[in-house]
């Protein structure tokens, strides 16, 4: 009897994990697929919590997350708000402006309200295709918002590699940009001079 519950509440909360938030993109709204595999599963009802062990891949979107140990913490709906994993931790997402991201730590904690990543111990973060390196005792991502905070310690101070031809040219854009708004706000006014002047004329 315990197993065909423990299968049911299993199968439960799969059912409700597969299917996560909409993607925004396009004219209809897209469901996106949660997919968690790994070599063990227990749920836990009460508790409102799914262990999985060994060669553990969560995929969603072109996110990945790899480890050898993943919590999965449920709300009252039995939809997944928090995942732990533990040991051999790696992954790669990619953020809003489609930039892949790669990291590792002992430990990271996925808030999937908040769309925060927080990496705790031997944390990195890597931009790849770019020099841009983070490194420190916990490093918090979060790549909705699109920020990240550092930690580090004094054995371990946090660390960040940047490629200044990436920030000269960031800041380059930003110029262009910035002198784009100038000039069309500055056509406007004149623009309703000149349109005003013209009713006025018999």
């Amino acid at each position: 009897m315990r197993l065909v519950l423990l299968l049911g509440v299993l199968l439960g909360l799969l059912s409700n994990a597969l299917i996560a938030e909409p993607q925004k993109k396009g004219l209809l709204a897209k469901k996106e697929r949660l997919e968690i595999t790994g070599n063990k599963f227990v749920a836990q009802d009460k508790t409102k919590m799914a262990i999985i062990q060994g060669n553990v891949q969560i995929k969603k979107g072109k996110d990945r997350l790899f480890a050898d140990k993943v919590s999965v913490f449920l709300n009252d709906k039995n939809r997944p708000q928090r995942y732990e994993a533990t040991k051999n931790v790696r992954f790669i997402i990619f953020t809003e402006d489609n930039r892949e991201i790669q990291g590792s730590a002992d430990k990271l904690i996925y808030n999937a309200l908040s769309g925060e990543y927080r990496l705790i111990k031997n944390a990195i973060v890597k931009e790849i295709g770019k020099s841009n390196t983070i490194t420190g005792d916990e490093i918090i991502l979060n790549k909705t918002k699109g920020y990240a905070d550092v930690l580090g310690s004094e054995n371990h101070p946090a660390k960040f590699i940047f490629d200044i031809e990436d920030i000269n040219e960031e800041n380059r854009k930003a110029k262009l940009k910035q002198n784009a708004k100038k000039t069309t706000q500055t056509k406007k006014p004149s623009q309703e001079l000149n349109q005003k002047s013209n009713k006025e004329k018999p």
